[in-house]
């Protein structure tokens, strides 16, 4: 039997009694894991939402910056074949 509170330093516990008290703090632990555990999971499919986000809009601004540079080698190019034909029909 036990002789007082059993958390206090310097009584006396049963076995029992440590076996209770250690059921219950594994049961306690074991339901925050799992609570830290499921928030956790939360947490880690937001920031793939978020790199996923991300990752598209490098991939839209790199098509975009491909894109500028189609155009201005287009534009380069016309422009000197333009100036190659004026040059042509002026010279003769």
């Amino acid at each position: 039997m036990s002789n007082g509170d059993p958390l206090l330093p310097g009584d006396r516990v049963t076995l029992r009694e440590m076996y209770t008290l250690v059921s219950s703090l594994r049961t306690e632990l074991l339901a925050a894991v799992k609570e830290l555990s499921s928030h956790l999971d939360v947490e880690l499919a937001a920031l793939g939402v978020e790199r996923e986000l991300h990752k598209r809009e490098h991939d839209r601004d790199r098509d975009r910056r491909g894109s500028l540079v189609r155009w201005a080698v287009t534009s380069v190019v016309s422009g000197a074949g333009v100036a190659v034909a004026v040059y042509v029909a002026t010279r003769s």
